[in-house]
């Protein structure tokens, strides 16, 4: 980058890297430094970024930003310094506490799905995994463990685990979504994308099981059931909404609040960016008809309730 695109010679020194630092500083201070800034705009966001990208991977105990997180903390402020008896250079971003071990970020840490029998609490990734545990997660106590049995066996299928979790919370299951960790698995189970493959060129499948790998979307699963199965989602999400508005209007108008209110907004978010997908995929607000049920639903009832 700094001699091949930007022509800087390789004796050339930024300001930020004082004369008696190593010559193997000498392109990592430009990396770092604001004249790169004037000549290379899009490197410094693409720098900021990836930083970004990775740091927010981290494991929580190892993320720490300075104060509250604001839209400029997006662009880094970083400073260099160079430690003469250990040989090492040091940059500190602006926006986060503490050094920053860019070991750590090199080496990344995997990021995990919200709808996995990991993240519930079970070891394993099959069904067979779910069957003979001795004892399932029950949401706290929001399932008995036949029903636990149920939704966490759909979580071993990720490219029909949308219809089926929806399916399965639907059917007289809305008081369960007043436990946040039932809220974070389907919003996890719908929203979150899944395995990736091309829509061009996609892998043939040709053995049951198949490997995973092969069982993917180019645009997320909630797209792909969208354009293929779209009643499939959309009647059970309904039904959701429909019981969680029921449930609400049995509560008090002047104190709506409680496991009531929390199923309610949930339901609303969940219908909101359902409908946000709906108008990327080129849905109208009323075509077919239950879109406009769900559109009436996230703003005249939401409206309703919330005033």
């Amino acid at each position: 980058l700094t001699k091949k695109v930007l022509g800087i010679m390789s004796g050339e020194r930024p300001s930020n890297c004082s004369a008696d630092w190593p010559k193997w500083t000498v392109p990592l201070a430009w990396m770092f430094s604001r004249d790169i800034e004037r000549k290379a705009p899009e490197f410094v966001w693409w720098r900021d970024l990836t930083v970004w990208c990775k740091y927010l991977c981290l494991e929580p105990q190892n993320r720490k930003f300075k104060g509250v997180f604001a839209a400029k903390s997006a662009s880094i402020t970083w400073s260099l310094n160079y430690c003469q008896p250990c040989e090492i250079l040091k940059a500190q971003p602006s926006a986060l506490e503490g050094t920053v071990n860019f070991d750590m970020l090199g080496k990344g840490s995997p990021a995990r799905t919200g709808a996995s029998l990991q993240a519930c609490g079970l070891d394993g990734k099959t069904e067979d995994d779910v069957v003979h545990a001795p004892r399932l997660p029950d949401f706290d106590k929001a399932f008995a463990q036949e029903e636990s049995e149920m939704l966490l066996s759909s979580l071993t299928v990720p490219y029909i685990r949308v219809p089926l979790v929806l399916h399965f919370l639907s059917a007289d299951r809305l008081h369960s979504l007043k436990q946040r960790s039932v809220q974070q698995l389907l919003w996890a189970a719908v929203m979150e994308p899944a395995a990736w493959v091309s829509d061009v060129h996609p892998p043939a499948v040709e053995n049951a099981p198949e490997d995973p790998k092969r069982l993917g979307t180019g645009f997320g699963l909630l797209h792909n059931e969208i354009a293929c199965a779209f009643y499939n989602v959309a009647a059970p999400l309904w039904a959701l909404c429909e019981q969680a508005e029921e449930l609400a209007n049995l509560a008090p108008p002047d104190d709506f609040e409680g496991p009531p209110a929390d199923i309610f907004l949930f339901c609303v978010r969940l219908a909101v960016r359902f409908l946000d997908q709906l108008r990327v995929q080129g849905f109208s607000d009323d075509q077919p008809e239950i879109v406009g049920h769900l559109a009436s639903f996230a703003q005249q009832q939401a409206k309703k309730h919330l005033q």
